[in-house]
Order: C-alpha cells, then structure tokens, then sequence
C-alpha cells in the first residue's frame, strides 16, 4: 500500500511535465501582422524561432504594403481560408514589393502542428516554393505537419473568420471578393488592444488556448487554474499517505487512494475534454477513461 502511495504520486508528478512536452513554448515576436477587411481585422502573432525567415519576409512584404488589396479566394469549411500570393491584387505591384517577393526555404516543424487557428505556408510542390500565399487552419490537420510551414496563428479576428465563412460559395470560391483592405505591421498592441477590443479566435466554435506572457518575452499555454489546485492536492494526499504509513488505518488509507484517483481522474478529463474537439480519436478513450474511473471507484468501495 505504501508503494502504491508513492507511484501514484510520481504518476501525478509527471502528467504536467508530459503536458508541457507536447505544448512547445514558443516566443511569439512582439510586432504582430494585421489585416484589415470589411469585417474587421485579422491579427497574425508570429513565430520567430521556428520559421525566422518566414516572419522576417512576411514582415517585409506587410510593411512595404504588398498585402494590401490582395483577396482571401479559397474558403473550406473545417479546412482552411486561404489567401491569394500578392499579384492577386486590385493594385498594381511597385517595383520595390516585385523585388521582395522571392522563394523561401521550408522551415518544417516536428514540434509545432497543424492546429485551429495556425498559419501554414502555402508553396508548390518544391518544399521550397513558399513565397507570399498562406492559410488560416480551420481545423486539425496533422497531414500537413512537416510539410508546409507554421509560422504563427490567430491571435485575434474569431468573428471575422465565421463571417468570412458564411459568405455564399461554389465548392471553396467565394462569391464576392474577400480584400484585404489594409496590412499593417502593429508594434504597440497593448495600445492597438486598447483602441481594439480583442476579438477571441474562436474558430470553429472552440477558442484558441489563450497565451500567457512571462517577463522574458515567451509564450506558454497556460493551464487552467482548477488543474492547478487538483494537482496540489493529489500531491498532499500522497504525501499524507506516504509518511504516515504505519499510523493511519487501511480503511482511511483506502479512502486517500480513492479521493486521488477521484481528484486525478477529473483533472485529466479537464486536460482530455478540450483536445476532443480537435483530435475525434480521442473521445472514446475519454468516455472509456471514464467508465474506468467508475470501475476503480467501485473496487474501492468493495473493499472498505
């Protein structure tokens, strides 16, 4: 019983070291791209260390403002909404944005996937035919991961997308022309912010995991504060369990284990229930994880 107190903890112990491996940190650039239409603005936060030369082109053909009058022309329902290159535009190109658009490299993830709301490269059958097209996902879609390059997401524009999305079409062409009014690089968002209330990126239907910003400048998925305090009490009870051992009964140390696995089970379905709507796979085990718990709890009371 003692051991099992002890695994039991170190379980619990690694299940947000687990969590934290499969959300990379990223450094999110302090400037963001925003692109204006006739249903408000998009805003792009950007990923500088996993695709620098993506963001550093992306930025230079914003700020010479070669996005302007360029369309959204391909709308998927629960895929993507794509934008045109920059010569698909109401404007002639000037001489200097012809000169900016040029190819770049792939810059493939093994970390960083496909998700609701990331920017994903689009390019030609060359890994490295990217130039200046990209897309919105609208949905998981890991057959794109290490394929194309994710260089930011969503940041803010969730209402802006389903409007985008409840334009007429035939099959993925909209029917009237979806123009970016204006692209901007914004360097003060806290002030764009103020002026422009954040409009959540809740494509789909599901928000976005908001990003917490730490001193440093890095963006880290924040987990939710009930996890947070179900953790610390499964850690205590394991310890109680752990260290007074020899004192405590085996009835009251029945009923630790099982108000652990009550706590635990709960905090993972916390943790399970949101990927659900991004990965189907996912909810059968959740409602088997559940029945499970249902199990355990029953054995425990067999034995008190």
């Amino acid at each position: 019983m003692k051991i099992i107190c002890l695994i039991w903890g170190i379980l619990i112990l690694l299940v947000p070291s687990s969590v934290v491996a499969q959300t990379e940190v990223l450094r999110v650039a302090p400037e963001r791209i925003v692109f204006s239409t006739e249903y408000g603005d998009l805003v792009f936060a950007l990923y500088p260390d996993i695709a620098p030369q993506h963001v550093a082109h992306l930025l230079n053909l914003t700020q010479l403002g070669a996005y302007d009058t360029t369309r959204f022309h391909r709308v998927e329902s629960g895929f993507v909404i794509q934008l045109t290159t920059i010569h698909d535009r109401l404007i002639p190109l000037t001489p200097e944005q012809r000169q900016a658009d040029k190819k770049v490299p792939g810059e493939f993830s093994t970390t960083v996937k496909h998700r609701k709301g990331s920017l994903s490269m689009a390019r030609w059958d060359d890994p490295n035919s990217a130039t200046s097209s990209f897309s919105i996902l609208l949905n998981s879609a890991p057959h794109l991961d290490g394929q194309y390059t994710v260089f930011g997401h969503l940041e803010s524009g969730g209402t802006v997308v389903n409007r985008i999305l409840g334009v007429p079409r035939d099959d993925t062409k909209p029917h009237k022309r979806l123009t970016v009014l204006k692209a901007r690089v914004v360097q003060d968002m806290d002030l764009y912010y103020a002026q422009n209330p954040k409009d959540p990126p809740s494509v789909m239907g599901r928000a976005i995991p908001q990003m917490v910003e730490d001193l440093s400048g890095t963006h880290v998925a924040s987990l939710p504060l009930e996890f947070a305090g179900m953790f610390l009490a499964i850690v205590f009870l394991s310890l109680v369990g752990f260290l007074f051992y020899e004192r405590l009964t085996k009835k009251i140390l029945l009923s630790l284990l099982m108000l652990n696995a009550l706590v635990g089970g709960f905090a993972l379905l916390i943790l399970l229930l949101p990927l659900g709507h991004e990965e189907s796979w996912l909810a059968p085990i959740v409602f088997i994880g559940l029945l499970g718990l249902f199990k355990f709890m029953n054995r425990f009371e067999s034995k008190q």
